[in-house]
């Protein structure tokens, strides 16, 4: 019997040991700071530290890349002076310059006759400011392409334009803008 009992007291104190040996900390080293944070990332699984904020926020307007559908009216838009609205696209090839595609329609009275317009317009838009600014001042330099119709008479033409204006971005997708243009039409009479 008391072999059995010595035996069962060799077990039970080295399991004992065991684990009192799994909750020892180590030692820290001597160069080791113990107030300062670990840096060392994933080398000990922690979880890396927090990318900086962006102190700006989130961009307010389009920029580089961005694609976009718009719609405009007013008189000589596209179509050499019977302008009356254009729709088309535009793509931010930067942050600040926009690439524009426009067609246009037209539509006028004059006596007895109705003159119908069609355009097609390239032009840029330089946008001042970043994206991380909701109002936009802008220059453009724009060129169109345009058909008009008066009777039985159709007139091809072009027209050059420059002029400059703003935009306000509600989003970086939604903005309403406006322009002061100079548009110079060229008609070539067909006779």
């Amino acid at each position: 019997m008391k072999r059995i009992l010595v035996a069962v007291l060799l077990c039970s104190s080295a399991v004992f040991a065991q684990e009192i040996g799994n909750e020892i900390t180590p030692a820290p080293k001597p160069n080791d700071n113990p107030y300062a944070g670990n840096n060392s990332g994933a080398a000990n699984n922690n979880t890396p530290p927090p990318p900086p904020l962006n102190l700006k926020g989130a961009p307010l307007s389009a920029g580089a890349g961005a694609f976009g559908i718009r719609a405009g009216f007013g008189g000589g838009n596209l179509v050499g002076g019977s302008g009356f609205g254009n729709a088309g696209i535009n793509y931010f090839a930067t942050e600040n310059v926009a690439l524009l595609i426009d067609l246009g329609f037209g539509l006028a009275t004059a006596g007895n006759n109705v003159n119908v317009g069609f355009g097609v317009g390239f032009g840029i838009d330089y946008h001042a400011r970043t994206a991380f600014d909701a109002l936009r001042p802008s220059f453009r330099i724009q060129g169109a392409f345009n058909l008009t119709t008066a009777g039985n008479n159709v007139a091809p033409g072009v027209s050059i334009g420059i002029g400059g204006g703003a935009d306000y971005f509600f989003s970086p997708n939604f903005s309403v803008g406006g322009r002061l243009m100079l548009i110079v039409p060229m008609v070539f009479a067909n006779h």
